[in-house]
C-alpha cells in the first residue's frame, strides 16, 4: 500500500532539514512526498528546494492563517491511497511510515495517530527543563530518536490520565496532524478540512470528528514524533482555539463536544457518565414541575434536561423563530452579548456549585442581562461524585473559570427571578472574548 506524505511549512528554516531527512530515510520507492510552503519569509523554501531530488511536488500557497486550506490544496496533488500529514516542525519516528502503512491494511481503519513528544514547550522552557541547547538536542534526536524516552518532560500529555484504555484513545479527540494519516477516499468523502476554522487549533480535531463517523481512528503507541519546541504566542493561540471550539460546537451541536470543550480532560467517559447520573437526578426531581418561557426577540432560555431532552436543552428566539438545541449550556455557540436577555431554569439550583458557576459565566458571556428563576420547587442540589474539581475544569491558559458563587452579584428582582451579574472585577480574567464566529454558527444552531 503506497502513501502520499504531505509536509506543510511556514517559516521553519531551523528544523525543516531534519523533518525532511527523517521522512526521506523511510519513504518507499512508490510513495510520494509533497511539500507545500505557505509563503515563508525566512530561508525555509530555499532549504526545501535543496531536497528537490527527493520531493515529488513542491507547492506554494498563501493561506491567510488557514492551515485547512493548505492541507486541502496539497491533498489535490496526492495520488496514493493513504495521505500522511506531517507538520514541518516535526521529526517523525524512524518506523512511522511502515507502521501506518501496515495499520491501514485493516478494513475499518480510516486514520491513524500516535505519540507526540515535546508538544507544549517553547524554546526557553525546553532548554530550562532539559538542560540541553535545542540545536544539540535536535541533532541527538536525529541520530537516536529514542533518546526522547529518557526524558519524561517530553511525554505526550494524552497519557497523563491512567484511566484511559487503549480503545478510548482511538477517537477523534486525539487526532493531531503533527503526524496523522487518513484514507484518501475518506478524505474526499468528508470534504477535507473545514476552511472556516482559521488560526491556531481545532481544525484537526474537527476533521477527525467527521472521519471517525466513517470508520475507526487508531491511536498507535509505536507511531512517535518529536514536535520541535518553538516560540509561540500562547495568548493569541488559545484565543483562536476558543473561537474555533465554539464554531465546532455550533456546527455539530453534540453533547460530546460540549463536554470536550468544557472540561480539561480526555477522560470524557467519566465526565459523561457523571453528567448522565446528574441529568437523571434533575429529571426525577422536576418531572412534575412545568416551567414555561414566552421568549421575545434576542432572548435565550437554559432549561437543562427533561424527559424530551435528556442531555439538556437551550431554547432561543432569533429572527422571529424559536429554536431548540440539545446542549446543557456549559458552552453556548454564540458571540459575546448576542442576546438581550437570558433566562435560567430553576433546575439550575440542582447543579453542583462549580457547574452552576460555569453555567452562569457562560450565559453572562452571551447575554446582556441574565435572570435566574428562583428555587420555587425547593429542589435539592445534586451531590454526586465530585469530578468537577480543578483537574476537570478547562482553563485554557487565558480563560478563567469561576470557582465560587461569590464572583457573582445576585439581586432579588421579584418573587420569580434573581438578576445575575459579575461582581466588580470578578470577570477581569475573561481576557479573550468570543467574537467573530462564523455566520454558519448563527444560522445552523
Amino acid at each position: 500500500m503506497d502513501v502520499s506524505i504531505v509536509v506543510i511549512n511556514k517559516n521553519k528554516e531551523s528544523v525543516i532539514d531534519e523533518c525532511l531527512k527523517a521522512i526521506v530515510k523511510q519513504k518507499g520507492k512508490s510513495d510520494e512526498l509533497i511539500v507545500i510552503d505557505d509563503l515563508s519569509t525566512d530561508q525555509s523554501l530555499e532549504r526545501i528546494q535543496a531536497w528537490e531530488q527527493d520531493i515529488d511536488s513542491i507547492l506554494s500557497i498563501e493561506s491567510y492563517e488557514n492551515r485547512s486550506r493548505v492541507r486541502n490544496y496539497a491533498a489535490e496533488f496526492c495520488t496514493k491511497d493513504i495521505i500522511i500529514f506531517v507538520d514541518s516542525d516535526v521529526i517523525i519516528g524512524p518506523k512511522n511510515i511502515d507502521i501506518i502503512r501496515k495499520i491501514h491494511q485493516e478494513e475499518d481503519i480510516v486514520g491513524t495517530n500516535g505519540n507526540v513528544f515535546g508538544n507544549n514547550h517553547d524554546i526557553q522552557q525546553f532548554e530550562f527543563l532539559s538542560g540541553f541547547k535545542l540545536e544539540h538536542f535536535i541533532d541527538a534526536v536525529s541520530k537516536n530518536f529514542y533518546i526522547l524516552y529518557e526524558h519524561s518532560i517530553f511525554f505526550d500529555h494524552r497519557f497523563q490520565n491512567p484511566k484511559l484504555t487503549k480503545d478510548e484513545m482511538n477517537n477523534w479527540e486525539n487526532y493531531y496532524t503533527t503526524c496523522a494519516s487518513v484514507r484518501k477516499d475518506t478524505f474526499i468523502a468528508v470534504g477535507g478540512f473545514d476552511e472556516n476554522i482559521i488560526g491556531w487549533g481545532g481544525e484537526d480535531s474537527e476533521f477527525g470528528y467527521r472521519i471517525n463517523k466513517l470508520g475507526r481512528i487508531k491511536f498507535e503507541d509505536s507511531i512517535v514524533s518529536f514536535h520541535v519546541p518553538h516560540n509561540k504566542n500562547l495568548y493569541s493561540n488559545y484565543g483562536s482555539f476558543l473561537r474555533n471550539m465554539y464554531y465546532f460546537l455550533g456546527k455539530h451541536q453534540k453533547i460530546d463536544y460540549e463536554i470536550y470543550s468544557s472540561f480539561l480532560t480526555h477522560d470524557k467517559k467519566t465526565v459523561k457518565s457523571e453528567l448522565c447520573k446528574m441529568n437523571k437526578f434533575i429529571i426525577e426531581q422536576s418531572e412534575n414541575n412545568e416551567e414555561t418561557y414566552q421568549l421575545k426577540e434576542q432572548e435565550i432560555c437554559i432549561n437543562l434536561c427533561d424527559a424530551k431532552h435528556s442531555t439538556g436543552g437551550i431554547n432561543y428566539f432569533i429572527n422571529g423563530k424559536t429554536k431548540t438545541v440539545e446542549l446543557m449550556g456549559f458552552a453556548i455557540p454564540f458571540d459575546d452579548n448576542y442576546f438581550k436577555n437570558a433566562f435560567l431554569s430553576s433546575k439550575c439550583h440542582i447543579l453542583p456549585i462549580p457547574l452552576m458557576c460555569k453555567l452562569l459565566q457562560e450565559v453572562l458571556r452571551v447575554s446582556e442581562n441574565v435572570f435566574l428563576k428562583k428555587n420555587i420547587f425547593k429542589y435539592k442540589r445534586y451531590d454526586g461524585k465530585d469530578i468537577f474539581d480543578n483537574d476537570y475544569r478547562m482553563m485554557l491558559g487565558v480563560y478563567y473559570i469561576s470557582e465560587s458563587i461569590t464572583d457573582f452579584e445576585i439581586v432579588d428582582v421579584n418573587d420569580k427571578y434573581y438578576k445575575i451579574a459579575w461582581k466588580n472585577g470578578a470577570n477581569m480574567y475573561l481576557s479573550k472574548k468570543i467574537t467573530g464566529l462564523c455566520k454558519l454558527n448563527r444560522t445552523n444552531v
